[in-house]
């Protein structure tokens, strides 16, 4: 039984009188007796989602904020590859629930297996975060959580407080004898070079990404299977949040809900459905010129190089060699 407790705000201005009500939720565990059996908790595939949030909001957020170190909310369109390695003496029995979200778009493989992407669109003060039943998904001995995070880091209609940052709470069991998993400094994390930073993103109002320029050779491949030497990656750092009045104090210990996210919002809604598609064909190969900094010799005024390059990425191949191209079928 949910409890509630109600608080009436009335203060007279001037003209009119303001009228507020604070409505705080004390929830029990997620996925209460009357959640799957009574139909107001829903499960499609592994995603676990209900309108009301209670019901699958964990019992308290045990996880923190992470990220790169040393990389600034500013510095926009950037990716981050994080793994977390962890043994379980026996394969889940029945519960393995996990909670995840990330400012802006995550992709999460478990011991290798693509799970689901997310989390649903949503600004960070009222940050949208999916519900995932993995107890299938994670076996007796060494286990891999993997997540690639790509960050926006712009202000958009919908999205204006930007500040990157990974969440992740699996819980497993239930009762005393419940363990967790959670995103800490113990995470690894690197910098993902592949995609070029510098590239537009799709509509100036309401974009939903970027356009990608992806490079091949700096990419790190394999990193979301297990036994990937990850050795020589960085460990992940707490995300403090964004500066506020009064200022943080030495010693700060960070936690799920902070600014900017002010409130946590589980998934109410059926996720998208994704169906992998065999390439059956290449359609056209070309190429696109590589432009200097500057339009002309001489020229002070920074140019677009980048963004020029792919308008004329529909050249014929020139300067440029494919091979293995039927490693894509």
């Amino acid at each position: 039984m949910h409890k509630y407790l109600i608080m009436i705000i009335m203060c007279r201005t001037a003209k009119f009188f303001l009228l507020a009500a604070l409505v705080v939720l004390c929830c029990m565990s997620p996925l209460m007796a009357n959640g799957l059996d009574s139909g107001l908790v829903r499960q499609e595939g592994r995603h676990i989602y209900s309108l009301q949030a209670g019901l699958i909001a964990p019992a308290s957020w045990k996880a923190k904020w992470i990220w790169l170190p040393g990389v600034s909310n500013k510095e926009r369109n950037h990716y981050m590859l994080a793994r977390k390695v962890f043994h379980l003496d026996d394969a889940p029995d029945d519960r393995a629930v996990m909670y995840i979200t990330a400012d802006t778009h995550y992709k999460l493989w478990v011991n290798g297996e693509f799970i689901t992407r997310g989390p649903a669109r949503s600004n960070p003060h009222h940050q949208s975060y999916d519900v995932l039943d993995l107890s299938n998904d994670l076996k007796a001995g060494e286990n891999l959580i993997a997540v690639l995070v790509h960050y926006h880091g712009v202000m958009k209609s919908y999205y204006t407080d930007p500040y990157p940052g990974l969440l992740v709470q699996l819980e497993l069991g239930e009762g005393h004898d419940k363990e967790y998993i959670v995103s800490d400094t113990e995470w690894k994390v690197w910098r993902e070079w592949a995609w070029d930073s510098r590239t537009e993103w799709v509509n100036v109002v309401n974009a939903n990404n970027f356009s990608s320029s992806y490079d091949f050779n700096k990419a790190r491949t394999g990193w979301q299977y297990p036994g990937y030497h990850d050795t020589y990656w960085q460990h992940a750092v707490y995300q403090l949040g964004q500066p506020a009045w009064p200022p943080k104090e030495p010693g700060y210990e960070p936690y799920a809900l902070q600014r900017p996210w002010f409130s946590l919002v589980p998934r109410d809604m059926p996720p998208l459905v994704e169906h992998d598609r065999p390439v059956e064909s290449i359609f056209q190969l070309s190429e696109a010129p590589q432009y200097g900094k500057y339009l002309f010799w001489g020229d002070r005024r920074e140019y677009n190089a980048l963004w020029h390059s792919m308008q004329d990425v529909h050249n014929p191949l020139v300067n440029s060699q494919v091979e293995g191209a039927d490693q894509f079928f």
